[in-house]
Order: C-alpha cells, then sequence, then structure tokens
C-alpha cells in the first residue's frame, strides 16, 4: 500500500512539472513551470460541463417546392466552401429530422443548410434552444387559401339563356348564360341580387354590377371583354373570375372604382388609356394572375382595401399606394414595373414570398400604428431605392423581418450611394444586400439586422430568383 501511494505521488509531482503557464511581462509572454497545486488557476468563465445533449427537430412544410429528400446539414460556425457539418441527414415531406445531438454546452447559434433535389441550396441561422425545431417552406402562401370550386353552367340555374346580347339582369335569378350573340358590343346590367354565369366568350361595351349581392361569375374556358366601362359601385357586389376564365377590361374611358368583392382563379388584366386612377375599394384575392397596364404616366393604382395575392399580381403603373390603415398581403408575386415606378405604403405590406419593385419603394408613415413592410420567413423584397419616410421620433415608418428562427431578405439595388432614403427602422432577422458604396444611412437598424448577402432561398414558383 506504501508503494501504490509513492508511486502516486511521484507521477503527480512530474505532472506538475511538466506543466507550463504564461506569464506576461511588458509585451513578452514568458512561459513558467508549475510546481506547485497552489499554482493552478482555473479562469472564471471556465465551463466544467463541456457538453450537453439538444434536440433538434427539422421538417418541410406545404410550400416545398420539390418532391424527394432533402439534405439537412448542420454546422456550428458559418458553412464555406471547405467547412465540414457537425451532422448531416435526408429527409421529405413525410420523414422530419428529428435527433438527439451532443454540443458543446455554451452553443448559442448553428447554421442550417438545406439542400433540395435540384441541388439548389440555402443556409440559415438559428437560435439553438434544448429542444430547437423549425418547419423550412411555410412563409410562401403562409395564409393558405381553401380551393375553389367552380359553379356548373348545367345545374344549380333558375334561367338558362343562349344567343344573349344586350341584356339586363334584374332578377334576383342564377342566370346561366350558355351562348352569346355575336357582334356587339354589348351593354350588361347585373342587378337586384342577380347572379350571371358566363359560360362563352362575349365583348361588352359597358358591364355594371350594380347593386348589392349582385354577382357575376366567369366559368372556365369563357372570355368577357369590356371595351368601355367597367363598374362594381357598392358594398357587396361579388366578381369571381375561375380557373381557365378571363376578365379583359380595354380601353377604358372613365376611372375604374371596384368595390364590393373580386375573387381571381384564372386571369384578370386591365388596359387602362385614361388619367385617372385605379381604385381597388372592395376586397380582392388574386389566386391568378393580375395584371394593370396604364398608357398614362399619371395613373395610380390604389389600394384602398386589404387584399390577398397568392398568384401573380403585376402592376405596369406610375404609382401604385396603399392606403392608410389597409393591408395589402403577398403570398406569392408581387410587381411592380417602370422605370419611374413608386411602391407608396402608407398602411402595411405583409410580404410572405417574393415582391419586387423596379424603381422606388416609400414607407410613408402617417399616424400611429404607422406605416410598415412586414418581411415573412423566407421572403425577398427587391427595390432599387428605399426610403423609409418618418415625420417624428418613433421612427414609425419601418421595416420589420421575423422573429425567432425565421429569416428574411432586402435587397437595395440602386448604385450612386443615394438608393437608401430617410431614418425610419429596420428590425427582426432581416438581412440587407447593398451595392458596393451604399450604407445604411440614417436607418435605425435592430441588433438582429445583417448586411451581407450569404442567405440563399431556394427558387420555386413563386420564388423566381
Amino acid at each position: 500500500m506504501k508503494k501504490v501511494i509513492s508511486i502516486f505521488i511521484v507521477v503527480l509531482f512530474a505532472g506538475l512539472t511538466s506543466c507550463q503557464r504564461d506569464r506576461v511581462s511588458g509585451d513578452a509572454v514568458i512561459n513558467e513551470r508549475i510546481t506547485s497545486l497552489n499554482q493552478v488557476v482555473v479562469p472564471h468563465d471556465f465551463d466544467f460541463e463541456t457538453s450537453q445533449e439538444y434536440k433538434f427537430i427539422f421538417a418541410l412544410g406545404e410550400m416545398t417546392p420539390f418532391q424527394g429528400e432533402y439534405l439537412v446539414q448542420w454546422y456550428t460556425d458559418f458553412p464555406h466552401a471547405k467547412a465540414k457539418a457537425r451532422h448531416s441527414a435526408f429527409m421529405d415531406k413525410n420523414n422530419p429530422f428529428v435527433s438527439d445531438v451532443t454540443l458543446p454546452s455554451n452553443t448559442q447559434r448553428v447554421f442550417v443548410k438545406l439542400t433540395s433535389p435540384s441541388g439548389s441550396s440555402f443556409v440559415q441561422e438559428m437560435v439553438v434552444n434544448n429542444t430547437t425545431s423549425h418547419t423550412f417552406y411555410t412563409g410562401k402562401r403562409a395564409n393558405k387559401i381553401s380551393s375553389f370550386t367552380c359553379p356548373s353552367i348545367s345545374a344549380g340555374c333558375d334561367v338558362s339563356l343562349s344567343n344573349v346580347g344586350q341584356r339586363d339582369f334584374k332578377t334576383s335569378d342564377v342566370y346561366c348564360v350558355t351562348s352569346t350573340k355575336s357582334g356587339g358590343p354589348y351593354d350588361w346590367v347585373i342587378e337586384k341580387g342577380a347572379e350571371v354565369r358566363v359560360g362563352e366568350s362575349i365583348s361588352l361595351k359597358k358591364l355594371e354590377i350594380k347593386d348589392n349581392n349582385s354577382k357575376l361569375v366567369i366559368l372556365s374556358g369563357a372570355t368577357v371583354t369590356v371595351t368601355e366601362d367597367f363598374y362594381m359601385g357598392k358594398s357587396s357586389q361579388n366578381l369571381t373570375i375561375c380557373d381557365g376564365g378571363e376578365l379583359k377590361i380595354d380601353n377604358e374611358e372613365n376611372n375604374i372604382t371596384l368595390n364590393g368583392e373580386i375573387s381571381n382563379y384564372g386571369i384578370f388584366e386591365i388596359d387602362y388609356d385614361e388619367e385617372d386612377d385605379i381604385n381597388f375599394d372592395g376586397t380582392m384575392l388574386n389566386a391568378g394572375s393580375c395584371t394593370i397596364t396604364a398608357s398614362d404616366d399619371e395613373v395610380k393604382c390604389q389600394f384602398r382595401s386589404d387584399v390577398t395575392n397568392t398568384g401573380t399580381f403585376t402592376m405596369n403603373v406610375n404609382e401604385v399606394k396603399i392606403a392608410e390603415g389597409d393591408i395589402v398581403t403577398n403570398n406569392c408575386k408581387w410587381i411592380v414595373n417602370g422605370s419611374s415606378s413608386k411602391f407608396k405604403v402608407e398602411g402595411k405590406f405583409v410580404n410572405n414570398s417574393y415582391a419586387f419593385v423596379e424603381h422606388e419603394t416609400e414607407v410613408d408613415e402617417k399616424k400611429s400604428p404607422g406605416s410598415t413592410i412586414q418581411l415573412g420567413d423566407e421572403s425577398f423584397f427587391v427595390t432599387e431605392e428605399l426610403e423609409l419616410k418618418k415625420k417624428n421620433s418613433n421612427k414609425l415608418a419601418r421595416v420589420n423581418g421575423p422573429t425567432g428562427t425565421g429569416q428574411a431578405l432586402l435587397k437595395v439595388t440602386g448604385s450612386g450611394g443615394n438608393a437608401v432614403k430617410g431614418s425610419g427602422s429596420v428590425t427582426g432577422n432581416t438581412e440587407i444586400w447593398l451595392p458596393s458604396g451604399q450604407g445604411t444611412g440614417n436607418w435605425d437598424l435592430g441588433s438582429d439586422v445583417t448586411l451581407g448577402s450569404s442567405t440563399y432561398i431556394a427558387t420555386s414558383a413563386c420564388m423566381p430568383v
């Protein structure tokens, strides 16, 4: 027993005498040999528990663009070209990634790289909790619209009509127009609660959905073309364009006011030749393709009510404006074209997918709670110039990114150093892409806002770049 104790003391002394510590003297570092346990000092922030178990749960949401397996990899540092993943696995929509992993106990963030079956990939930084859970591809069309079943031209009709030309529909019946008269254009007035279903193409000079509870439904395969005057002047009329249906308003001579409720699952086109504004004063859902083109440079397209876009909404006009107190939600593609175009936000623009403004975006605070561009998870907002136009110290003209594990991209493309204007705020998990030589000016940036171009979002039908 004494021999064992003697051997232990010799080994301990040998270990101590082989230890060294660094002592700083002026600018020099001097190595000193440790000869006693009393000389060993433990740093105040030393972590005695060097590792910890965490649970990671990653899943794919309904807007996942490709079928098949996705490669998920996570890193404790940003994954540059030669970085090695701490863990790699495959998952698909039906089989999420669930695993207990061991990490250094002081780990606060990880970088998760998701690679699609097509080879496209993006990296997302996430805050580590005891259980870290995230679902990819939920931002685009986050407020998913339930499917719509177009009514029939041959069932549920009170009155079936063929060879229809000039007409005033003025009883609260369901009219099914199975064929239309050649020639025209004709005038149609829909009033007194009438519902008109159109199954054939027709050219109209005037189309008026006149009063409350009146309704026009353009069925699949039908095209309604209005050459002069389109009017929805009450609050509860209804216009529905089915998938495969089309409404074209061409050569409009008067200003266009759209009240009531509009639901487009097909194609809705306005080609406008006059100087008056195009006003959306009723609620609108665009789940198809909506295109507004104005030949006059002074035309404004004004949204003075709530609009939801889950399709492609393209505006080739001088100015697009969201009025104070109103909300436009984009869940797919929102495009404002024109070399001198302006997208003016006085209300709220919620972007859950892709928004492109060819020239200038202006967030113009009017009153509390202010004017806002709200960026959802995996969203991308692109504009040549961006002005956050606040009027007082509250900085109520703002861009708000997602919180938690979400990530949004804000890209300003203008050159010359004057593409960033105003003194509003940018907050949330937002990465700002700026051209060389362009700073953030007087913007107030939140602690989670980053500058750079490291985050990549995979392309899809709603994310073209």
